[in-house]
């Protein structure tokens, strides 16, 4: 004599295994997540049927998936090809030479994304020129290693000599830097040596007369 409790489990075992048999293969045809796309490969297949956020018309975004199933992962996201995605703190994914981890170079860039640059690539007296390209005094916009040198007692071109165009010769060959009041040596140019021959020759013929 069969119990109430087999008349009631053998019924429904039967009817689950007629509904299995009949179904036929469901997988492809199933949308666990209910995002409108079948479970399946292609085109047309959702390519993880256990996440409504993943199908074929879904953009792309950066969280390491294959959000719409193109059989890419994160795609367009490191656009300057450093190997670095713009969701791993790269800060400048324009710039194959800032990511993290990368040695900081004298560019005045943030190379290792780390949020701070060394002191060298301050360019504090804004001269365009940094510490690390050898400006010697990044407190003064005169000097740099792109200045002249003035005759201010300062080492303006950062050659490591300090007003070595200042001269006290004779006045004949000097003259006169208004802006500091110093005297700055001309080197004659060969036209002027040339020019200067004449009174030269002139000068040793009264001599000797």
């Amino acid at each position: 004599m069969i119990g109430p409790l087999h008349q009631r489990v053998i019924p429904a075992l039967l009817t689950l295994l007629l509904l299995v048999a009949t179904a036929g293969p469901a997988t492809a045809q199933q949308d666990q997540d209910q995002d409108g796309y079948n479970a399946g490969a292609g085109a047309e297949g959702d390519c993880d049927d256990h996440d409504a956020a993943v199908h074929p018309d879904a953009e792309e975004i950066c969280d390491g998936i294959d959000n719409d199933c193109d059989g890419l992962i994160d795609e367009g996201f490191d656009q300057d090809g450093d190997g670095w995605l713009s969701c791993e703190d790269d800060c400048d994914d324009l710039d194959d030479e800032v990511f993290p981890g990368h040695p900081e170079i004298c560019d005045g860039k943030d190379n290792n994304c780390d949020g701070d640059l060394p002191p060298g690539e301050w360019d504090e007296d804004a001269d365009g020129v940094m510490p690390c390209e050898a400006d010697c005094d990044d407190t003064n916009s005169y000097v740099s290693p792109d200045m002249h040198e003035l005759c201010d007692g300062i080492d303006n071109d950062c050659d490591g000599d300090i007003d070595e165009l200042c001269y006290d010769g004779p006045p004949s060959e000097l003259t006169q830097n208004e802006s500091y009041g110093c005297a700055v040596h001309v080197e004659p140019t060969v036209a002027q040596a040339a020019a200067a021959l004449p009174l030269v020759g002139l000068f040793f013929w009264r001599r000797r007369s």
